[in-house]
């Protein structure tokens, strides 16, 4: 078992956001999801092909401080290549985020 931990920092402005959410593909999807920022075009397709939600309106992540630090681990039980996504959510859908493909 593997533990994988995330980290990000919130949005400076809260706007419309109401939780900051995690997907997982169990898979590596780099090809599709390069390391770095996601529109909320790609959010929004990146959150409708995961085969896992880590976390979605846990009141652990709702938005509560601009700017502030959160973090999120991971356990894994198979060694493999996994694409993370982070990103912003309200009523309305997903706002942008951030992808990252990590390998244990």
């Amino acid at each position: 078992m593997a533990n994988i931990n995330l980290s990000w920092t919130d949005p400076a402005a809260a706007g419309d956001i109401d939780y900051i959410c995690v997907h997982r593909f169990d898979t590596d999807q780099s090809a599709t999801y390069a390391d770095g920022s996601l529109d909320a075009t790609e959010a929004a397709a990146f959150a409708a092909a995961t085969s896992t939600i880590v976390n979605v309106s846990d009141a652990t992540y709702t938005y509560n401080t601009a700017g502030g630090a959160k973090t999120f681990a991971d356990s894994v039980t198979n060694g493999g290549t996994y694409t993370y996504g982070v990103f912003s959510k309200n009523g309305a859908g997903y706002g942008p985020g951030e992808a990252v493909t990590i390998s244990v």
